[in-house]
């Protein structure tokens, strides 16, 4: 076991051929097209990466690896692409432009990894080599998923190499145990990666020993394999019990829900993937099944490639596929099926029947296939228009600009990045980053999304945020399990009032939030001298944030009336103070219905009151041009 503190390398050795201009060339080639295919998708990012980018940031500032203040709750499942963001995060630089580098980087390991296989494998064919940088360029999900900020990237490159360094080890006459430590010490960093990692360090463990069975050597090079898979999953479970308090990750109880409408789902979403990588996806697996049949030197890793791949899309059927579009989850089956083509390739030019007369029309035909199905694929359309995450940007800066100095308490579905633009204190109201809605009884668990089956209502309103922000970037009334248990709650319709709010940077966009009018922090605000409500209270009209002004105003139109909804005044005689001459007031008892117009007394319109009265007040508009409203004011005069 000495190796285990032995420092990582690749050695090579007098076998090792070395890499040609052509070889370089064609990764080079590579690299540029993947490049461009990437930028076909720009600017799509996930409004889940800004999950992990939130617990990345909060990690740089101090506040440990945690998504909002409180009881720490582990609401990832990708620690090591955390790690990796945050520590370019250290030397200034942006979270989402990190992500994207990194996922670049990704790519480029890919190509590296290709080019090792070269170095290593047994045949002089460069065709090997050009037909798996022809699938990993021209793949639409790991084009579009290097922009998105997930791990997906890290995913397929630790896969890869993991793959290829473990059949060099097994290639190699003396099958030393520090080869396959080698090897494990990439599917180690996978577990890390996510955390269903370990399906594929189990799987490749028991190939490993399954092939070393006739020469003793199999369970000491499984051992030697799973070294590093153990102990990065054994440190990751000590910091979790230390620091979470907690067996298993939240992730857990809200997204693993197995139903057999999850699993119909998920067997639909693998099929459907698996067309739109056709016919590189049917050539794959044929070209192990016969490698299985017919080649006695790549029966054994085609095996392995098979079994893994059987393993994985079986995982994602139990999981019921994914909510996202893209084919997110089929990128582990990619980075197998670019493995399987690369060693197809190569039993195809060992046996010399790689002639580019025959060939070369039949390749054109199969590459043409590919990128024109991926690109016609309903799925990855929808990635390049799937932009609301940059809206859910303006909402986020604006409730920061608004509120951050006050800290209201923000309950919201999309945790991604509204919360991570605001910096706010957040209640994850899907329960990702939330150990009690993780962990509310759900009747009909399993028969919604993936991630949305969770929900509390009654525990949500109990902690009284003072924002409650559904659906995606928009917002909007409550929605699916929230929608059917809210319904019942009367405190909330009395408590909450759905505000038009808008933000204009970097472009103007509209959300729909609720705000609880008695908030110490950004409600109505009601003293024995003073009645202000904030213009994001007026219905009828919509708050602007305005940076140069740092307050809310409502832009009234000509002819247009905003109201404001069950304002409780008391008795005397108040001012009122809007706009002066621009605007109308009426104040309308919500019990007698009766309409009061104010007097103006020292030419400000007043209201006398002998008792204390609820009214709706509706203010028009008097002008021919846009008047600005930035509330309503009653001042006791």
């Amino acid at each position: 076991m000495s190796f285990l503190f032995e420092r990582f390398k690749i050695r090579t050795d007098m076998s090792q051929r070395r890499l040609s201009a052509i070889d370089l060339l064609i990764v080079a080639v590579g690299v540029i097209v993947l490049g461009v295919h990437v930028f076909t998708y720009y600017p799509f990012y996930s409004d889940d990466a800004l999950i992990s980018m939130r617990y990345a940031q909060r990690l740089l500032d101090g506040r440990g690896l945690t998504w909002t203040d409180g009881p720490p709750v582990e609401g990832y499942s990708n620690l090591l692409w955390i790690l990796g963001a945050a520590v370019f995060g250290l030397f200034g630089m942006d979270l989402i432009n990190a992500t994207r580098l990194l996922g670049a980087l990704c790519g480029i390991a890919v190509f590296a990894a290709l080019l090792y296989r070269r170095m290593t494998g047994g045949t002089n064919s460069t065709v090997p080599l050009a037909a798996g940088t022809v699938v990993c360029a021209t793949c639409a999900p790991i084009a579009a998923w290097t922009l998105a900020g997930l791990e997906a990237p890290l995913v397929a490159a630790l896969l890869i190499w993991g793959l290829i360094v473990l059949l060099k080890a097994n290639e190699s006459p003396d099958r030393k145990s520090i080869n396959f430590a080698n090897a494990g010490l990439f599917f180690g960093l996978l577990c890390l990666t996510r955390l269903d990692g370990p399906l594929f360090a189990a799987v490749a463990a028991a190939w490993v020993a399954a092939v070393g069975r006739k020469n003793s050597s199999g369970f000491r090079n499984a051992v030697s394999f799973l070294i590093w898979p153990v102990v990065f999953i054994s440190a990751q479970q000590v910091f979790r019990l230390s620091y979470y308090g907690e067996w298993l990750p939240n992730v857990y109880y809200v997204k693993v829900s197995p139903s057999i409408k999850h699993l119909a789902t998920g067997f639909a979403y693998v099929r459907r993937g698996f067309v739109s990588l056709m016919p590189v996806s049917a050539l794959a697996v044929l070209g192990l099944i016969l490698m299985i049949i017919r080649n006695a030197s790549r029966r054994w890793i085609a095996l392995l490639l098979l079994t893994s791949t059987i393993a994985w899309l079986a995982y994602v059927s139990f999981i019921g596929g994914d909510i996202f579009k893209g084919w997110r989850h089929m990128i582990p089956f990619v980075a197998l099926m670019t493995v399987a083509i690369v060693l197809l390739f190569e039993w195809l030019s060992e046996a010399g029947r790689l002639r580019w007369k025959g060939w070369l029309p039949v390749a054109i035909v199969a590459v043409a296939w590919f990128v024109i199905g991926q690109f016609r694929d309903d799925s990855n359309q929808y990635v390049k228009k799937d932009l609301w995450v940059w809206n859910a940007q303006v909402v986020g800066q604006t409730l920061r600009a608004a509120f951050y100095d006050v800290q209201p308490v923000l309950a919201i579905c999309a945790a991604g990045g509204i919360p991570y633009w605001s910096e706010l204190s957040c209640i994850d109201m899907l329960g990702l980053s939330d150990h009690r809605i993780a962990r509310a009884e759900s009747p009909e668990f399993g028969q919604h999304w993936i991630g949305h089956g969770r929900a509390d209502a009654s525990y949500v309103l109990m902690r009284r945020p003072d924002l409650i922000h559904f659906g995606t970037a928009g917002g909007g009334e409550p929605r699916t399990l929230y929608k059917e248990q809210i319904d019942g709650i009367d405190a909330f319709w009395r408590d909450y009032e759905l505000c038009n709010i808008a933000g204009q940077d970097p472009f103007g966009f509209t959300t729909r939030i609720y705000v609880r009018r008695e908030s110490t922090r950004i409600g109505i605000i009601t003293t024995s001298e003073k009645i202000y409500v904030p213009p994001y209270f007026l219905s009828g009209g919509v708050a602007v944030w305005h940076e140069r002004l740092a307050r809310f105003v409502v832009a009234l139109l000509p002819k247009q009336a905003i109201r404001a909804h069950q304002i409780t005044i008391g008795p005397g005689r108040w001012g009122i103070i809007l706009p002066r001459g621009q605007t109308d007031v009426l104040f309308i008892d919500r019990e007698t219905k009766k309409v009061t117009r104010p007097e103006f007394i020292d030419n400000t319109p007043t209201l006398t009151l002998d008792e204390e009265a609820t009214f709706d007040v509706i203010i028009g508009s008097r002008s021919d041009q846009p008047v600005p409203v930035f509330g309503l004011e009653l001042q006791r005069r």
